[in-house]
């Protein structure tokens, strides 16, 4: 057994310090040593090399280091470390941090290709992430611009036999659910619908929506410009007017306000600007203007067809989404009965009211439901490594770190990605190399 107390004497006796705190710094040390000698034996090292094991395992200098400052008397405790201390505790000078800097762009510049594979890396994971975190934090994290928002609800229907589920609704069945439930105090449909904006300036393709003249109501919003659409426009003929989104106003037409009043033509017909929605109101999401629905008698004479409209509904207070669903199952039966050549029991034909929100964050919800999953597995360590690190950022940095590591190994271009066993971080560049 070596005398560790003599081995660590000797590695102190520079530091020439008190006889008492001598002795019980060295016999500290030295059971600190004898452990890890033990370790290295049970390892099933021979003698020698534990001895070299437990002595590599110490970082004499710093040791030195630290101990001068801790035993200097505390007025003299003040002092500044040395520069070679700060680099060595993990630190790093001025001056070693710029000679890193010019040698990290030589070594870059002297290899574009893989400079340019290690830049689109980190670009497509810090796109990736942020992408995520743009959708999460609109979709999950901000509210729903709508007043009361948790009393929207979408109305759908689902054909059982057939693995449909939440389909849209024809003009027929629609005016059906607007005029026969009791649970909603608005009931609107839309659609969307392209438009092409031509005469004034360049054409331009917009994204659009049809919708009753009651959507805005059944949104609870008012136009931030002029007015929302009337009963009667939904008419044929009397539908030629449209409200603009908040953000095309001042993109296409610089927010003036006297757009109000204004002649546009959208695909080939010519339509009156009435109002201008309030910032942030674009529902169904990206719709740039609004127009009414047509309904004509052809439309609302087909039952069966064309099944194209989605359906908004607003709870009144006193409902909830278990009354208003428990209603719009008995209006089913009731249309079943009235209806039996468009309903048949086959082909289990059903109508669901459904949370706006729910409905807007449920495709969202399933790819965090994912995410949750793989974290699930790592945590209990049944995947993969390369499943365990799932993140975009942290897949990028990996991949560049494993190029880097194959390019060069003989440059150690990871080196100081690790740590001392006295547990002091070295991640610097070895300045030397910058010079």
């Amino acid at each position: 057994m070596p005398n560790w107390n003599h081995i660590v004497r000797e590695h102190l006796a520079a530091l020439r310090l008190p006889p008492e705190r001598e002795i019980e710094i060295v016999e500290e040390q030295a059971l600190h040593l004898e452990a890890a000698y033990e370790d290295a034996l049970a390892d099933g090292l021979p003698e020698a090399e534990a001895e070299a094991r437990a002595l590599r395992s110490y970082d004499w200098r710093l040791l030195e280091c630290e101990l001068s400052h801790a035993e200097r008397p505390p007025a003299a405790r003040a002092w500044r470390p040395s520069l070679e201390l700060i680099e060595r505790k993990g630190g790093m000078r001025m001056e070693s941090f710029i000679q890193d800097l010019r040698f990290g762009a030589r070594m870059l510049m002297k290899s574009p290709g893989f400079t340019l594979i290690a830049v689109l890396t980190l670009a497509l994971g810090i796109g990736a992430n942020t992408a995520i975190f743009t959708v999460v934090n609109a979709v999950l994290l901000q509210p729903l611009p709508y007043p009361e928002a948790r009393q929207l609800a979408l109305i759908s229907e689902n054909f059982s036999q057939r693995n449909l589920n939440q389909i849209n609704v024809s003009a027929p069945e629609y005016l059906d659910y607007r005029n026969r439930s009791r649970s909603f105090a608005q009931v609107a449909a839309y659609r969307r619908q392209p438009f092409t904006l031509t005469g004034a300036g360049e054409a331009e393709s917009l994204a659009g929506a049809v919708c009753s003249t009651n959507l805005f109501d059944a949104l609870g919003i008012k136009p931030a410009l002029g007015r929302a659409f009337l009963s009667g426009e939904d008419q044929p003929g009397g539908n030629q007017v449209v409200v603009l989104s908040h953000g095309l106003w001042q993109r296409r037409f610089g927010a003036d306000p006297r757009v109000v009043g204004q002649k546009l033509t959208l695909n080939n017909n010519v339509v009156e600007v009435v109002g201008v929605a309030p910032p942030g109101v674009q529902f169904p999401p990206l719709t740039e203007v609004w127009s009414p629905i047509a309904f004509t008698s052809e439309l609302l004479g087909q039952r069966l067809g064309p099944r194209n409209l989605r359906v908004l509904a607003r709870l009144k207070p006193e409902s909830s989404l278990q009354s208003a669903q428990a209603e719009m199952n008995t209006l089913a039966r009731s249309l079943q009965e009235q209806y039996p050549e468009a309903y048949p029991a086959s082909m289990g034909w059903s109508v669901s009211v459904t949370s706006l929100r729910e409905q807007v964050v449920g495709g969202v919800q399933g790819l965090l439901g994912a995410v949750q999953l793989v974290q699930h597995g790592a945590d209990q360590g049944g995947l993969p490594d390369v499943l365990r690190d799932a993140d975009p950022l942290r897949i990028g940095c990996a991949s560049d770190r494993h190029v880097c590591a194959v390019r060069e190994p003989d440059r150690r271009c990871m080196q100081g990605h690790g740590r001392n066993s006295s547990g002091v971080a070295t991640y610097a560049i070895p300045s030397t190399l910058s010079r």
